[in-house]
């Protein structure tokens, strides 16, 4: 499954624990300026990340941080662990930019 949101002022990632058969999440773009990682943790299928663009992506640690905490991740922001570019995922997949809303903007 995969979710492509980038560029539509997301600001959290409250209900991504809610999505554990997520493989593709990009929200390059955006407007995530804290995230708490062990968020990430519920994602367990969660192999390719995009987060390029958002103020999170400039503290300390960001990369090392996001990798400690996703045990299936492959590829950050474009980049293989390991350092060679990745290639781009296809959208077969993709839940519908509608579902937005619902799946991140809301409170836990």
């Amino acid at each position: 499954t995969e979710l492509h949101a980038a560029h539509n002022q997301v600001e959290n990632l409250n209900r991504l624990s809610g999505m554990p058969a997520l493989e593709v999440l990009d929200l390059s773009g955006n407007a995530i300026s804290e995230l708490a990682y062990d968020q990430l943790t519920g994602v367990a299928a969660l192999r390719e990340l995009r987060l390029e663009g958002n103020p999170v992506t400039a503290e300390p640690g960001f990369d090392r941080n996001i990798t400690e905490n996703t045990v299936a991740l492959q590829s950050l922001n474009g980049e293989e662990i390991g350092g060679t570019p990745a290639e781009p995922a296809a959208a077969s997949d993709s839940i519908p930019v509608m579902m937005i809303e619902h799946l991140l903007h809301s409170e836990i």
